[in-house]
Order: C-alpha cells, then structure tokens, then sequence
C-alpha cells in the first residue's frame, strides 16, 4: 500500500493565506461601492404662496444638479443654472421638477458615483423685483430612517434647513 505524503500545514501558512483573503475581499468591496449610484434623498416643501406674480401662487421649475462638490456651483450664473446648462463639477444632468404651490414631495433619485452633494435652484419669477430672493442652495442630499435634508420653497425665496 502506497504512503501518502501529507505535510502539516503550520499556523504561519494558515495566517499568510488568511491575509491575503481578506486583502483581497477588502479590496473587491471598496472597489464595488465607488460604482455604484449615490443615491440622494429630499423633503422638498412648498409655500401656498409659491412663486407670487400678479398676487397669485404659481408653480415653481426646480434644478437640481449631482455635483462633486459646491464652489463650480456657487460661482456658476444662475441664469445658466435655471436655463438647466450642465455646468462644470456635475455628475450628470440636471433634473427639472415642477412644485406646486403647497406641495409636499418627498424626492429620491440615484446619481452617478462621485456625487457629494445636490445643488437646487429654484427658478421664480423675477421681473420687477428690486431685491430678487435666494435662488440656490446645496444639501447633503443623504437618505436617512430618521432624517432627510428639506428644502422649503417660500413666496420668492429657496430654504435650506
């Protein structure tokens, strides 16, 4: 009958090859989640008094941008903003919601990996106004059980609480 060779497998050799299966799984899990979509979460409230011309509410178009981070947002015009021009520091294109006057959405979307923050613009009425209102602002946008990032939309001004 022919012996088998058998060598014992020694508790160095065991660690070694649990190291790098863990390496190796670590790094297959990183890898994975810089793929997938960011997916953002709002609470978008909306005044009866919304958007006011003529002493009436009307509906509001918003914007809202994927962005890598704020300051290409902030320094972009808000002309182009609201005319819904992808800027630079997106993530991808904006989206255009419509709010009513009184509204209440709650407002989940996924974007593209490498999205940090949500910038919104709010595009109101504006023709004869002499001190036009607050038009944009950036959130976190993070969906949470407990919490979300809410964005109140007044007469002629967007809220970020």
């Amino acid at each position: 009958m022919a012996q088998r060779l058998t060598r014992p497998i020694h508790g160095a050799r065991i660690f070694r090859i649990a190291v790098v299966i863990s390496f190796v799984l670590i790094l297959a899990a990183c890898a994975g989640s810089s793929f997938k979509p960011r997916e953002a979460c709002l609470v978008i409230e909306a005044s009866p008094s919304l958007n006011l011309y003529d002493g009436e509410a009307h509906a509001l178009n918003l914007f809202i941008y994927p962005m890598t981070g704020i300051a290409v947002f902030h320094e972009s015009s808000i002309d182009d903003l609201v005319a819904g021009k992808t800027v630079g520091g997106t993530t991808g294109p904006p989206l255009s919601v419509m709010i009513s006057p009184g509204e209440v959405r709650e407002f989940r979307e996924a974007f593209s990996p490498g999205t940090s923050v949500i910038g919104v613009v709010a595009d109101y009425y504006q023709a004869g106004m002499e001190l036009p209102g607050n038009r944009r602002g950036v959130v976190q946008g993070k969906c949470s059980f407990f919490r979300s990032d809410k964005i109140v939309l007044t007469s002629r001004d967007l809220l970020v609480e």
